[in-house]
């Protein structure tokens, strides 16, 4: 059986086939580029670097006059990230060339999760035209394919968003820690069995350093981002995909939301079952287990036991605002 919109990939023979053609932005997403778009990169590509399409700086709480971003009064210490909003969103497409009705085509290291993110993000403040390059460095290195090392210049223009989908596409921690009881909710842990089991925090693909709260989210299904492609980094087929998560119960009927460590392997299988398998009701918690994880009062599981027990629960604490995330199941 096909995917449910196979239009949103692209395979490496058309790349290079139509990579320079008027219409269409190349471009490499990379979360470490000194390893992979400065070693040599598709001809006609830009680069977007992890950080770029992160918010760096906080805003102004004008009922309290100070510094603020949603979901702080959750964290320990320090400044929570969150994605570019609509301003820098648009700065971000202006640089690289993009008008509205332009072509992006998407690709980039570690297993395409960081182009998966970017594509999360394109349609969050939906760019139509947004697609991904099937199996990403991966399949292009393994087919022996030509990188460049000259850096692309492209004609900065003038990008307007037109609407955003945030509310559809992404969760926050308020939206999972409500709906931890829902039975017709299915949280989606894509982080390695190690990670989801609580042995380590960190993904060897990444180098990140270990946090001190271990584990998942009470009632999260493992799967694996590795489960879900072939050796070459492509997605495996329609049907093998729908049976893994079927085996999971992860099914279509149900609102599903994915997560992971950084949010961009939960945005890489956002888009599996949004795009490819069709299921109607999927958002990515971004804030994922770097929030969860120095969260107060938010539950931890950290065995894999079925049945529930060695649960850690904190104190539940008073809710101020709705997270990093835009509200999956409607704003409040």
């Amino acid at each position: 059986m096909d995917y449910a919109h196979p239009e949103i990939l692209v395979d490496v023979d058309w790349v290079e086939e139509n990579c320079l053609k008027k219409g269409v932005r190349l471009i490499e997403v990379n979360y470490n580029p000194e390893k992979a778009y400065f070693k040599g990169h598709i001809r006609g590509a830009t680069l977007i670097r992890w950080e770029d399409m992160i918010k760096e700086e906080s805003y102004v709480d004008k009922a309290f006059g100070q510094a603020w971003v949603a979901g702080m009064d959750a964290y320990d210490d320090g400044l929570p990230r969150d994605i570019l909003d609509r301003g820098e969103f648009e700065k971000l497409m202006s640089k690289h060339g993009i008008e509205r009705d332009t072509k992006v085509i998407l690709y980039g290291d570690h297993g395409n999760w960081f182009a998966a993110y970017a594509f999360w993000l394109f349609k969050i403040y939906n760019h139509q035209d947004t697609c991904l390059m099937n199996g990403g460095r991966t399949k292009w290195e393994l087919d022996g394919r030509e990188y460049v090392l000259e850096e692309t210049q492209v004609q900065p223009t003038k990008y307007k968003v037109k609407s955003d989908s945030e509310g559809d596409f992404r969760a926050s921690l308020d939206d999972v820690y409500d709906s931890l009881d829902a039975k017709d909710m299915r949280l989606v842990d894509i982080r390695s069995p190690e990670e989801y089991s609580g042995e380590t925090t960190s993904s060897k693909d990444l180098g990140l350093e270990e946090m001190d709260k271990k584990g998942h989210i009470p009632g999260a299904v493992n799967v694996p981002a590795s489960d879900t492609v072939n050796k070459d980094g492509t997605f495996k087929g329609h049907d093998e995909l729908l049976e893994l998560y079927k085996s999971h119960g992860v099914i279509s009927g149900e609102s599903v939301v994915t997560y992971c460590r950084l949010g961009e392997r939960a945005a890489h299988s956002w888009v599996i079952l949004r795009y490819l398998l069709g299921y109607p009701n999927v958002a990515s918690y971004d804030g994922s287990w770097e929030e969860w994880g120095t969260a107060r009062g938010v539950p931890i599981k950290t065995s894999c036991k079925p049945d529930g027990t060695d649960v850690n629960k904190e104190s539940k604490p008073e809710k101020k605002s709705k997270g990093w995330g835009g509200g999956f199941w409607g704003r409040k």
